[in-house]
């Protein structure tokens, strides 16, 4: 058996470790984040829900900096080449406790009112305007900290900055602001199952939407 060392095959190396490990790692990911988040609330269609607003969001994001960077992209006249192997590697794990994080945190608010006798969709109304602000400020204030990487001259540097930066804000405003609502809304009485819920309470209702308007 003969080995060859050289930076091409040590290279080659690194690349099929990374790449195939990164499967498996996700995997894991999702396998052991999926159960602690439905024992948490004790809802199977919510958490399969939150599931998918962290799936698809980071397949869009992927999928700009593809075309970004690779040819007929915006930056196809620089000297990118396509996005890097190790970008992927480096940055998916991250938005995804990114995503499951701002999910987790909306999805806990919507949890205590339909608790405390909102109805269903009220629940996902007034657990959007109390999450928004402290939501939308710290996605602000962690795309503002990857923009050094995005605005640095090192082509890979500017790819894992770009995948952030797209990443962190269309997260913060579009996927919390109305992808998860929206999947929230569709079938929202069953959204608690196998728990069950307090019948709606419009007094609590009353109260609830008096104090957010203060």
């Amino acid at each position: 058996k003969a080995w060859e060392f050289s930076a091409t095959s040590v290279y080659l190396d690194y690349f099929n470790a990374a790449v195939g490990t990164m499967p498996r790692v996700g995997g894991l990911a999702f396998v052991i984040t999926t159960p602690c988040v439905m024992l948490y609330f004790c809802s199977l269609l919510a958490t399969l829900k939150l599931l998918l607003t962290v799936i698809l969001p980071i397949t869009w994001v992927y999928g700009i900096a593809i075309w970004y960077f690779g040819d007929g992209g915006l930056s196809a006249d620089s000297d990118s080449v396509g996005l890097h192997w190790s970008v992927p590697c480096g940055s998916s794990m991250m938005l995804l406790a990114l995503a499951l994080d701002y999910n987790v945190f909306y999805f806990g608010r919507v949890y205590e009112f339909r608790k405390a006798g909102l109805s269903d969709l009220e629940a996902v109304r007034h657990g959007l305007a109390a999450t928004g602000p402290v939501i939308t400020c710290a996605g602000i204030i962690f795309a503002l900290e990857f923009l050094g990487l995005l605005l640095s001259k090192a082509p890979l540097n500017q790819q894992l900055g770009f995948v952030m930066v797209v990443g962190v804000l269309l997260d913060t405003l579009v996927v919390r602001s109305c992808l998860v609502p929206a999947a929230l809304s569709i079938g929202a009485n069953w959204n608690w199952w196998p728990a069950t819920m307090p019948d709606p309470d419009l007094e609590v209702e009353r109260l609830t939407m008096e104090k957010l308007q203060k």
